[in-house]
């Protein structure tokens, strides 16, 4: 099949122009090339960001009803509008965030600790995973049920695999090949978003491959329930991408630092 070349929509209109509209829903929440946590707002191709950061982050993940924060070897565990409901001391300088529905989602690899961290509904719990049972790296988790989760692993041979963690006893439950998918590997839902032949590609339930027309050595974040954070510190640029189902859409994201300059 042939791969699906995806356009990127490029902003129409000025961003203060946009910013008069006080009823612009928010997109999600990014995290910046600064480490600021900012929201952002608009309508399709017409994004703005808040002047102000409402927190600042090594990493984060967001859905459009909770986030997850990482700074300095400390998980948060936050509203949308940064309010924070916990906090776990991981000392992690490197973990793995997802949230991708409400705060019951929120779960966290933690590489240099070999283990999971899941939000039980009144705290944060850590799972630590039998020795030997990822025979890679991490790129990708989500929460599986409450007893479970999934994560992508990139293997020595730059293939992936999707393996399946029981957390109670911390050992593998099942492990699968994905096929075709090579380098680091993002999950959206059923879509899979990884490098392919130098640029970004996405590849939805349906088994077709969208190119995305970005360098492949982007970083991603979750933004919010549908959308991702793409985000490259060679060109300090930045896109929304939007997924769901079988639609895939690419935006350009103003830049939080020219924007303040602007004013």
């Amino acid at each position: 099949m042939k791969p699906h070349i995806v356009r990127i929509v490029l902003p129409v209109l000025a961003a203060g122009v946009l910013q008069a509209q006080v009823s612009a829903p928010r997109i999600g929440v990014i995290r910046c090339a600064d480490g600021g946590v900012r929201s952002v707002y608009g309508l399709a191709a017409n994004f703005i960001l808040d002047g102000k950061p409402f927190s600042t982050a090594d990493a984060a993940s967001f859905s459009d009803r909770a986030g997850l924060i990482a700074w300095h070897g400390t998980i948060r565990l936050v509203a949308p509008n940064g309010a924070v409901e916990g906090v776990y001391q991981s000392g992690e300088p490197e973990p793995i965030l997802n949230v991708d529905s409400t705060s019951a989602t929120a779960i966290a690899w933690l590489p240099r600790t070999q283990a999971i961290l899941r939000w039980t509904g009144s705290e944060f719990r850590l799972y630590p995973v039998s020795p030997g049972t990822l025979n890679g790296r991490v790129t990708s988790i989500r929460a599986a049920g409450t007893d479970r989760a999934e994560m992508l692993v990139l293997n020595p041979d730059n293939s992936n695999s999707r393996a399946t963690v029981e957390l109670s006893s911390g050992n593998l439950t099942s492990v699968d090949t994905v096929p075709g998918v090579k380098g680091p590997a993002f999950a959206q839902k059923a879509a899979i978003v990884f490098r392919d032949n130098q640029k970004l590609a996405v590849e939805t339930a349906d088994g077709l491959r969208h190119i995305l027309p970005v360098s492949g050595d982007v970083s991603i974040e979750r933004m919010s329930t549908e959308w991702l954070h793409l985000s490259s510190a060679g060109t300090n640029q930045r896109w929304a991408l939007h997924l769901a189902g079988s639609q895939v859409q690419l935006f350009v994201l103003p830049n939080a630092l020219n924007q303040e300059k602007a004013k």
